[in-house]
């Protein structure tokens, strides 16, 4: 949030043409217990961090905050989940929240959150016109579910993908390493009239060479241009 660290990556993008498509802060992995807990305190609290991380990053002017959201159940381990009314007041709040700042929330699926399942997906969906959607390709294989539920799921809602490959061992590959079918893939996005960004998002154990990214990235775009997407 250092203006310093901001600026200094307004520079890294300004220099390599770059546009910061998403942010995704790292009490991502706490959501659950800031917004979605029966204290109200908590909750607002959590609104003013998340209102001072969105003024902070405002001059990368990013589209969307990806966001975890609530905890799923867990087997054995007690987690409180409020009643759907009120998760969706903080949706609501989150959004407008966002909004001051010209930018939206982009509800994650994720494997260990409520958004793991498409009918929660799609519930959201209709219940928060605001919310936005991040399709997450290895969060859906890690969730038991098909990539394209989800995509069914999110709708016209879907604003952003997070892209990887995957086989039968492993949920996070980087692209053309694993069992996708990325032509089936973007022929679906095509058909939905997807237009916005996907993004690469492997970590930092999938891959030794930076060159391997841009193998990946030059493999995903001459599928997207012999479709002709754009």
């Amino acid at each position: 949030m250092e203006k310093q660290f901001v600026s200094k990556i307004k520079k890294i993008c300004k220099f390599y043409e770059l546009q910061v498509v998403s942010v995704h802060f790292y009490t991502a992995a706490f959501e659950s217990l800031m917004f979605f807990s029966a204290y109200s305190r908590r909750t607002a609290d959590s609104m003013k961090r998340y209102t001072h991380y969105l003024d902070g990053i405002k001059e990368l002017n990013p589209s969307y905050l990806t966001f975890h959201g609530e905890r799923a159940k867990i087997s054995g381990l007690s987690i409180d989940q409020l009643p759907f009314d009120k998760t969706v007041e903080v949706y609501n709040e989150l959004c407008s929240v966002a909004e001051k700042f010209k930018m939206e929330i982009a509800q994650e699926n994720v494997a260990w959150c409520r958004s793991n399942r498409p009918e929660y997906v799609l519930r959201l969906r209709e219940s928060v016109p605001k919310l936005r959607f991040t399709l997450d390709v290895k969060q859906a294989i890690r969730s038991g579910q098909t990539v394209e539920s989800y995509l069914e799921a999110m709708g016209n809602s879907l604003t952003n993908i997070h892209i990887c490959d995957y086989n039968a061992t492993d949920t996070c590959l980087l692209p053309g390493r694993g069992e996708m079918n990325f032509s089936n893939f973007f022929e679906k996005l095509k058909n939905n009239k997807y237009k916005n960004d996907v993004i690469i998002e492997v970590y930092s154990a999938n891959y030794v060479h930076k060159n391997d990214i841009m193998q990946s990235g030059k493999l995903l775009q001459s599928i997207v241009n012999c479709q002709k997407m754009s």
